[in-house]
């Protein structure tokens, strides 16, 4: 009989008021995986920068939770990178797989704020924010000037982080980590692939994912189920995460939360009605300009071209000719340049061009 190995594709970053990749989304896919029956492991494809420290690690618990209460192996394969909490995310896993081109590491903590008080004050503006705490916004409150005490208080929040984050990786890769490059490892540099195996963040290289699971697995009779988490993936879904994110349906989606299956791809009552009826309403409106368009074309064309024709037979012959009668040679240059009636105060000739 076949071992069953689930996979779960994590790409992009983690968290973040944009980011994909959070536990509310990822939880019942992984909640999917672990419960197929005699699954034989379960695998992490990861390709990301990192991001929001907090999902990271609780993507991180979770399924190490999972891992430890079934008795499953899990493995972690990276593709481009696993920097930062794409890592954390990776670490969960009992082996971890890289290629020779995957970076790896950066395992630190940062964060970017700027200041624009010096601009306002040089335009005349004067910012003032009023708090119930002297330390409240501090180094993140852009229009203030940046004090000791706040960068004090940054440099300890991230320190902390930081702290946590090598504890972390200490207890999953115990036994692993090269000692004698402890300062390496968590200096926030990143590491090939290769580089990453030397310093024990990473186990073993691979060139085909599938081949490296049986080997893993330790059998050719392989069954693989790939999970898609609950918002779907492939154009159908990006094309209702356009719509969602131009337009007043996310409003409207939210109060609408019912999965309903379609072609495999889970999503909102809301966002399938999106698709059904406005992309239609929106092919037609755009096939409705292009013909009207090409009817006014048409139409300019028909009409316009014949008198622009008319006009250079007869009308353009007729002032040459009255310029010619009056005996002024200039006359018909002159003539060709008007666009409303002028008298000519010579020979009191109107013409009308």
């Amino acid at each position: 009989m076949a071992s069953v190995v689930a996979i779960l594709e994590f790409r992009g970053g983690i968290g973040g008021h944009d980011g994909d990749l959070t536990l509310e989304k990822y939880r019942p896919a992984i909640d999917k995986a672990f419960s197929i029956e005699d699954l034989g492991a379960f695998c992490l494809v990861i390709n990301s920068p990192g991001g929001s420290p907090v999902q990271s690690h609780l993507l991180a618990e979770y399924i190490r939770q999972c891992g430890d209460t079934t008795g499953v192996p899990i493995f972690a394969f990276v593709e481009d990178m696993a920097c930062s909490g794409g890592y954390l995310l990776a670490s969960a896993a009992d082996h971890i797989f890289v290629s020779i081109f995957s970076t790896v590491g950066s395992i630190g903590v940062t964060t970017t704020t700027f200041k624009v008080s010096k601009l306002l004050d040089a335009i005349g503006i004067e910012a003032k924010t009023y708090t119930s705490g002297e330390r409240k916004g501090g180094a993140f409150n852009h229009f203030s000037v940046t004090t000791s005490e706040d960068e004090e208080d940054l440099n300890d929040m991230l320190t902390n982080m930081h702290k946590e984050f090598i504890k972390w990786v200490l207890r999953r890769r115990e036994g692993k980590l090269d000692s004698s490059k402890r300062n390496e490892i968590f200096s926030g540099a990143v590491f090939t692939g290769a580089e990453a195996i030397d310093l024990g963040l990473a186990d073993q290289l691979y060139s085909v994912k599938e081949h490296s699971i049986r080997e893993a697995i330790g059998t050719e009779q392989v069954k693989i189920v790939n999970i898609v988490p609950s918002g779907g993936s492939g154009m159908i879904v990006r094309l209702r995460d356009l719509i969602a994110k131009t337009s007043f349906i996310p409003s409207l989606m939210t109060r609408f939360t019912k999965p309903l299956p379609v072609s495999g791809v889970s999503m909102s009552v809301f966002g399938f009605l999106a698709l059904i009826v406005l992309i239609p309403i929106f092919l037609l409106m755009f096939i409705s300009i292009m013909i009207l368009t090409a009817i006014f074309t048409i139409l300019a064309i028909i009409i316009i071209v014949p008198l622009k024709i008319f006009y250079m037979i007869f009308i353009y012959p007729c002032i040459w000719l009255a310029g010619w009668c009056s005996g002024d040679n200039e006359t018909d240059d002159k003539l060709y340049k008007r666009k409303n009636y002028k008298e000519n105060k010579k020979y009191k000739t109107v013409i009308t061009v």
